[in-house]
């Protein structure tokens, strides 16, 4: 009786090890890269900003830029254009202001908005046709592009 109730369970480990798909709780399968990004070609690194808006995580995307790049969220959650800026606000500004090089945005497609508000707070404007699109592999919402942009100082 005990050999067959053993030889049961194993009958029955074996048809659920052969049967059953394994559980990926929504995650990435390994590769060889996890985030499966390239950051766009940047002209010159060393005097680069890029202005990041929007309420979307992209922090992970910074180390793949040269380390010369500088980023500044200018909206978010606990920083933007506001009656009542903060130092952050105005050191940002200032930043902004003083910078001669390069100038970039970097948003989420349904966080356009943002992007133009915080911009024209700062008296700068996205120019639409050197916008690249991408979207790393890691993202789950694979149907909303990031945009990567150059952005205009206007004049006074």
């Amino acid at each position: 009786m005990r050999r067959r109730q053993v030889g049961a369970a194993l009958a029955c480990f074996a048809f659920l090890l052969l049967t059953l798909q394994p559980g990926d709780w929504g995650r990435k399968p390994w590769a060889d890269s996890y985030f499966g990004f390239t950051p766009p070609k940047l002209t010159d690194p060393s005097d680069t900003i890029v202005l990041v808006t929007g309420h979307d995580a992209v922090a992970y995307m910074i180390p793949f830029f040269p380390p010369q790049v500088r980023f500044l969220r200018i909206q978010g959650y606990v920083t933007g254009p506001s009656d009542n800026p903060n130092e952050t606000d105005r050191l940002m500004r200032r930043t902004i202001e003083a910078h001669t090089g390069p100038l970039y945005i970097l948003y989420r497609v349904y966080e356009k908005w943002h992007a133009e508000m915080a911009l024209a707070d700062y008296r700068l404007v996205l120019d639409p046709s050197t916008c690249v699109t991408f979207v790393p592999e890691v993202e789950p919402q694979q149907e909303h592009d990031f945009y990567f942009c150059k952005v205009v100082k206007l004049t006074p």
